[in-house]
């Protein structure tokens, strides 16, 4: 159709003037742009031009008498001519013209119009610009914006949740869009006019754009010009375009002329002509002789879509403006609308439409007969299902009318009353639906409940089943009340109303006492044991059909001990649940929710750990089984799953909060249709196309071709091509992408084994279908158990999980195939391999890869078991760009130190980078806590105390006697510093794991709540709240919030947040803020984004010029310091905030880790004093943290150079045994013994005439080292960190139990384990990361900390 095509164009238009926008060099207006601050003297000003044109006889006298009415008159009527002969009204905004003009709108323009607004208003986050554009041309033609096609634009506009998204065309579309009728925007809109007049007008105040912009931004702003904001942006826009305005297509100058004239200025006055010519004259001089316009005056074809239809707006804008009739887009006099076509409701046809997942409840006239879970169309269908899958009899009779259910089980019709018969009504959303069609015409929702049950005329159906008290406690009887729901027909509607009614004598079942309600449907029993019950509510009758539907749901009797529930039925604040298995575990039970509840707290508070089998906590629960039914009991996919509202969430059952009014449903899964997962919410068909159980043939043609083998040793960098793209030309869409990305962090962690036989082939995957490991015959030498284990590393480079292989170190005879399931995206597709990591080198090895583009399989060939993953290689740093990394750190870190005192956020900063404090910091901030008593006026300063003596290693709830914790979380101007205040405490509440009092003011929870309430409509996030957004705030708000994202709410918001830094930030990388390109903001940006576990060079951040590490790079002192501005001089706080923005990009890309997580810091304060004032050669290699210590070490004598030519002291070079001995020796103050011949060595490989002869016959001789066996000493291979451990524990005899558990306790060897424990009791070596990490080797830096660390000790000693 030409009206989508015309859009298309549009579009394009619209993303280059973006690009170009975003190209146009940033700077703020020369004062001559500004003519209300230094008026031309020879031209009217800006003020006059805007302000002095509003009267008719202004505008008479002010129309360029060059251009007459009869010169542009004719100009649009040859310009209609064109349009109509080139296929009519079929755009937008051709129809707001011709609708300006009263000329008439074809039929099949409305009917356009209707189709594509209903089309747009379906999608899930539907373009700002296209819903403002069809508003705009709907007001113009005569229909009300706020309902066409039943879909109101208005108030998508007003709550669009990302008004920003398409830049400042956001604001400016939406603001004439709601101006383009009388339409009223609520007060808790989303954004109001006020917000998007300050966002149009920071626009203009901002950097420069192209013309087109401040031409559609006076168009904006137009009917607001008596605000002294607008008058003033007014006055920047109008003298940009006198100087600056695009002559190069007439787009451009029909912009300008259409903002002019919106805004009350006649565009032919002579301060905007160009040689002689004004707006309209050069307009004008685009159209051809066919009365189109085309796009540059060097072109000859005219152009409907895009020249023509702006060129005819801006001369019909120019025609209304000398008319004094109004503005272009309001159209005071719209033409009458027809009405639209009635559209028929459509029926699906027997055997089409979607099938959804519903519950089938059949109950008999005296008991249940079966119940099941299935997918269909119709009830009718469900039902059927259910039946075979339980053997059930099902008798089913045809009429005129369709079919109907005449037996189910045995009984039928008629059996017990001559009416009496199978009737079935619906439960959506825990409320009854008395259908008006049959079973077999009834549509089925998602997560329907289907009752079917036999009964006549007057049955009714149960309501509500209430308790008084809600948790009655076993000391004490309580009340059951039942309400029950009736159909009468109303003579007056003639419809069928529902009237809710007390349920009079039916009988209620709890445990064995069955009571039978009075006249106001309650039922009181005597106390029972505490424990969770059935409460089954029925109106068997004898010989007859029952008088209600038999309904059940559980009751919790609690011990006499614990706290009773509300005598009120809960409302507010409630869910519902239902639980099924074989048969209805738990029928949809009205539950109150409690704070942070989750799918998984809630199933484990209503039926209890004697019911429900679980393995994992908090976010990482995962179910296994529910009465006993578990995963796996019905084939290797089966298991549990949950769904929130019909929809299966993409998080595991503890991580999904609730919220009031959701209805949460359980359900047990053959894994036909869904995986196992225990609430995991990944579904097998998320994933897309499962593995292939045996490798494809052209994958395996692939692979062989790839130059490396399966037993490839070299890195990444080295191994040249490892990977090859099948299906590249026809790769899965983004959307599919997302979606694997999604199912694939929700579904179970991967925990699998299996033997394998040696003669026969076999094959391993997980449930969810993440990864497969397939074993050809053959392969192992003999019967063998292998494992795959995944473990939830965090590293920039990952695609997938790190899965450990095993037994680790397995050799296979022939290669086998790993393949994962993985998203992939078009541009990193052709930079993806499987590796496994190198233990000793940390570098990742690649083995040959095939991935499939389309299914997202990537399959590699290897060789032996470790540890194993798909990563990105490009993601991956080079060593050089690390290295410049750590130089830099070190050198800022350096210049840091050098002055006193230092900052709370230098300390993070040092310490977060491996550094040490000087012992003074802890104690001025100890004894600033003592002499405040903890009371500080401002919040502020109390956060930053908390991060800086964690930092330290103190304990922030025990200072001077003094919690400081708990005097922040109950500190009386929490928000007095705007955002400040609940920013500063989520980053220290998060930066450890902290216990509060329930009576706390304040607890995460509620600072989430207060931020997300503060949070923009654009997005971003202000210093106060409903001010305007800003980059630092935004930034810092994302740091904060970011350990809490595990909440769904939070991480829209931060998607939110990080969309609105993407679109603030400038084509060099970087931020202005105030005028003001400054490298703070820089910083704040680079601590968020690794904070929420996104790279800083992300895509979404690298922009035409620069990126933020780069940007950040231009901001450095030779010095190691950094400055406000480019070029500008040293700055402390800019120098503080690069530090922590470069320590935070160092953890991320080598840990993951993030700046604020100051769980495991085990930083021990000394006082450094004065170190020597020697520089090696190699100086800016030392890390900052092992600074002081190499300086100390070289002066004591203890190390020395490695070089006779220079002073270098090669400080990342690996330590060796024989180094480390002679280090050893020096230490204890022994001298090394020249009498070789009584201390003849018995190590082969260690001679007399080599220079650690002597250290290492002293070191044996005083029992501190031993040999790698009784011949060999091995000196030149390196030493570990366990091995350090063990010769310093005997060189010093070191005692005592370390309290500290490391991660990879495990890994230490049991011969070093006393020993290490010793070492770290006596603060000579600390581990990072909560590891120690024995098997690493120690650098000669890492030596001189412990050089010194031990002289400490004996020095304290």
């Amino acid at each position: 159709m030409k009206s989508s095509l015309s859009r298309q164009w549009i579009a394009t238009i619209l993303t280059l003037v973006l690009t170009i926008a975003t190209l146009v060099p940033s700077g703020v207006f020369s004062a001559s742009a500004y003519a209300a601050d230094e008026p031309n003297p020879t031209t009217t000003t800006v003020s006059q031009a805007v302000y002095t044109s509003n009267d008719s006889s202004t505008n008479d006298s002010t129309v360029n008498t060059n251009v007459t009415q009869s010169v542009y008159g004719q100009a649009i009527t040859q310009a209609m001519q064109y349009i109509d002969a080139n296929g009519g009204v079929d755009g937008d905004w051709i129809a707001v013209s011709y609708a300006r003009t009263g000329k008439a709108i074809p039929a099949s323009y409305y009917s356009s119009l209707r189709t594509e607004v209903k089309n747009l208003c379906a999608q899930a986050k539907p373009s700002v610009t296209e819903l403002a554009r069809m508003a705009i041309a709907g007001a113009s033609v005569g229909l009300n914006a706020t309902n066409i096609s039943d879909c109101n634009l208005i108030e998508k506009l007003y709550n669009h949740a990302n008004i920003n998204q398409q830049g400042v065309n956001g604001p400016m579309f939406a603001l004439i869009a709601l101006d383009s009728g009388t339409y009223q925007v609520p007060n808790d809109a989303k954004q109001g006019r006020d917000t998007l007049i300050d966002s149009v007008v920071a626009a203009i105040n901002g950097p420069q754009m192209s013309t087109d912009y401040y031409g559609m931004a006076l168009s904006a702003l137009a009917p607001y010009k008596d605000r002294a904001d607008v008058q003033t942006a007014g006055q920047k826009a109008v003298n940009w375009l006198i100087q600056k305005s695009d002559d190069s297509s007439s787009e451009s100058i029909a912009q300008e002329i259409i903002g002019l004239a919106s805004f009350g200025i006649d565009p032919t006055d002579v301060q905007f002509e160009k040689n002689g010519k004004s707006l309209i004259d050069r307009l004008l001089a685009f159209q051809n002789s066919d009365g189109g316009f085309r796009h540059e005056l060097t072109a000859s074809a005219s152009d409907k879509a895009f020249s023509t239809d702006q060129a005819l707006r801006a001369l019909v804008a120019y025609d209304l403006y000398t008319k004094n009739a109004g503005v272009l887009y309001t159209n005071p006099n719209p033409p009458v609308a027809p009405q639209p076509e009635p559209e028929p409701t459509p029926t699906p046809e027997p055997g089409q439409g979607t099938k959804v997942q519903a519950s089938v409840i059949v109950e008999g006239p005296s008991a249940p007969v079966t119940t099941g879970v299935t997918e269909a169309v119709y009830a009718l269908d469900a039902l059927q299902n259910v039946a075979s899958q339980h053997e059930v009899k099902l008798t089913i009779a045809s009429a005129s009318f369709g079919k109907y259910v005449t037996g189910i089980a045995g009984i039928n019709s008629g059996d017990l009353d001559p009416s009496s018969g199978w009737l079935f009504a619906v439960k959506r959303n825990g409320q009854w639906i008395s259908p008006d069609v049959g079973m077999d015409a009834f549509v089925l929702q998602p997560s329907d409940q289907v009752y079917v049950y036999f009964g006549a005329y007057g049955i009714s159906l149960v309501e509500s089943v209430t308790t008084s008290p809600a948790v009655p406690k076993a000391s004490s009887g309580f009340d059951i009340t039942v309400q029950k729901a009736d159909w009468i027909w109303n003579n007056d509607t003639f419809t069928s109303d529902k009237v809710v009614s007390p349920a009079a004598n039916v009988q209620v079942q709890v445990g064995n006492q069955t009571v039978t309600t009075n006249a106001q449907g309650v039922a009181s029993f005597n106390k029972m044991s505490s424990g969770s019950y059935t409460v089954a509510v029925t109106g068997y009758q004898n010989n007859n059909v029952p008088s209600i539907v038999r309904s059940t749901s559980t009751l919790i009797v609690a011990n006499d001990n614990s706290t009773g529930g509300s005598t009120t039925t809960p409302t507010a604040n409630t869910i519902t649940m239902s639980v099924t298995g074989d048969s209805t575990i738990l029928p949809t039970t009205s539950i109150t929710l409690q704070n942070r509840d989750t799918a998984f707290s809630v199933l484990l508070r209503q039926l209890g750990s004697s019911r429900v089998s679980y393995r994992g906590s908090g976010a990482t629960a995962y179910v296994t089984a529910i009465d006993g039914l578990s995963e796996f009991d019905k084939g290797p996919l089966s298991g549990w799953v949950y769904t929130v509202n019909g929809q299966q969430p993409n998080t595991g059952a503890g991580a999904y909060t609730l919220k009031a009014g959701d209805n949460l449903a359980w359900r047990y899964s053959d894994g036909t249709a869904t995986v196992s997962g225990g609430g995991g919410g990944s579904a097998n068909n998320s994933l897309g196309v499962p593995f292939p159980t045996i490798i494809p043939s052209q994958v395996e043609s692939e692979l062989s071709q790839l130059k490396i083998k399966s037993n490839n040793q070299l890195a990444v960098n080295e191994a040249g091509q490892s990977s090859t793209v099948l299906n590249s030309g026809s790769p899965m869409t983004a959307s599919t992408a997302n979606s694997i990305a999604k199912a694939l962090a929700s579904a179970a962690k991967v925990s699998v084994s299996a033997e394998v036989t040696a003669d026969q082939k076999a094959t391993l995957a997980d449930p969810a279908g993440k990864v497969q490991f397939i074993v050809p015959a053959n392969s192992v030498k003999s019967n063998t158990t292998i494992g795959i284990e995944e473990e939830m590393a965090s590293r920039p480079e990952l695609v997938s999980s790190l899965y450990e292989f095993t037994p680790k170190g397995q050799q296979f005879e022939k290669p086998v195939y790993l393949s994962f399931k993985i998203p992939v995206y078009a541009n990193t597709m052709s930079s993806l391999t499987i590796a496994w990591l190198n233990e000793e080198t940390k570098q990742w090895v690649p083995v040959p890869t095939a991935l499939d583009a389309k299914t997202g399989i990537i399959t590699g060939a290897v060789s032996h078991f470790t540890q194993y993953a798909v990563i990105n290689k490009d993601v991956l740093a080079s060593s050089a760009d690390q290295q410049q990394l750590t130089t830099d750190i070190n050198a800022t870190v350096k210049n840091v130190l050098s002055h006193n005192p230092l900052t709370e956020w230098e300390a993070v900063g040092i310490v977060r980078a491996g550094g040490t404090l000087p012992a003074s910091y802890l104690t001025n901030a100890t004894a600033q806590v003592k002499q405040s008593a903890g009371t500080f006026r401002k919040v502020t300063d109390l956060e930053r105390l908390i991060l800086g003596i964690k930092a330290a290693g103190g304990d922030p709830t025990s200072v001077s006697g003094v919690n400081l914790i708990d005097k922040m979380v109950n500190h009386e101007k929490m928000t007095a510093q705007g955002t400040n205040g609940p920013i500063f405490a989520l980053i220290a509440l998060n930066s450890d794991k902290y216990t509060m009092p329930s009576t706390a003011t304040w607890n995460q929870d509620k600072l989430v709540t207060w931020l997300l309430s503060a949070q923009n409509s654009d997005g971003g996030f202000p210093l106060a709240t409903g001010e305007a957004s800003s980059v630092d705030m935004t930034a810092m708000a994302v740091a904060a919030l970011a350990p809490e994202r595990t909440q769904a709410k939070v991480q829209t918001a931060i998607d939110q947040a990080v969309q609105y830094l993407s679109a603030q930030q400038q084509a060099n990388g970087g931020y202005s803020a105030y005028n003001d390109d400054s490298s703070e903001s820089v910083s704040q940006v680079i601590v968020a984004l690794t904070s929420a576990g996104i790279n800083p060079k992300d895509a979404r951040f690298t922009k035409s010029n620069g990126d933020l590490i780069t940007r950040l790079s231009q901001f450095r002192q030779t010095n190691g310091t950094y400055s406000h501005t480019v070029g500008g001089a040293s700055d402390n706080i800019a120098t503080e905030q690069a530090l922590l923005a470069l320590v935070a990009y160092q953890q991320y890309m080598n840990s993951g880790n993030t700046i604020y997580n100051l769980a495991n810091t085990a930083t021990k304060p000394v006082d450094t004093g004065t170190s020597t004032t020697v520089t090696f050669a190699d100086e800016n290699t030392i890390s900052a943290w092992a600074s002081d210590s190499v300086h100390r070490a070289y002066d004591a004598g203890l190390m020395l150079g490695v070089s006779d030519q220079e002073l270098v002291f090669a400080p990342k070079q690996q330590l060796t045994r024989a180094q480390f001995a002679a280090l050893v020796v020096r230490l204890t103050g022994a001298t090394e013994s020249g009498n070789t011949s009584t201390s003849k060595s018995t190590f082969k490989d260690v001679s007399a005439n080599q220079w650690y002869y002597n250290a290492i016959m002293t070191a044996q001789n005083k029992g501190i080292i031993t040999g790698i066996s009784a011949t060999s000493f091995q000196p030149n291979q390196p030493v570990s960190r366990q091995d350090m451990a063990v010769m310093l524990t005997r060189a010093f005899a070191l005692q005592g139990t370390s309290t500290a558990s490391f991660a990879d306790q495990a890994k230490i060897g049991s011969y070093a384990r006393s020993a290490v424990s010793a070492v770290v009791n006596n603060g000579i070596m600390v581990g990072a990361n909560n590891k120690f990490d024995p098997q690493a080797k120690v650098t000669r830096e890492m030596a001189a900390v412990v050089a010194i660390n031990v002289q400490k000790m004996a020095q304290a000693n």
